[in-house]
């Protein structure tokens, strides 16, 4: 049973866009189809300075400095709908 090289790359637009369709070839950029939301930029920096970083594209990358110290409700109830608002808007 041989397995098929090219699989992998036959469904990798699922989980990534491609950001320059014109050019074909081994120079593509593929960014993940993500988006970030949190209610703590310092959590979401580290995920942007991290060396895998720069594969989000910034305005995927939702959040506010509010913070709901690890408390459903006040996230619920205060910061949560407004980053709803951004993410969905």
């Amino acid at each position: 049973n041989e397995v098929d090289k090219d699989a992998p790359m036959e469904h990798l637009d699922v989980f990534f866009n491609e950001t320059d369709l014109q050019r074909r070839g081994p120079t593509n950029r593929w960014v993940p189809r993500t988006i970030l939301v949190d209610t703590n930029m310092h959590d979401l920096a580290m995920i942007v300075n991290d060396p895998l970083g720069n594969l989000y594209k910034p305005e995927s990358i939702i959040g506010n400095d509010e913070g709901a110290a690890n408390c459903y409700a006040q996230a619920f109830h205060s910061t949560g709908p407004d980053l709803a608002d951004n993410t969905l808007g």
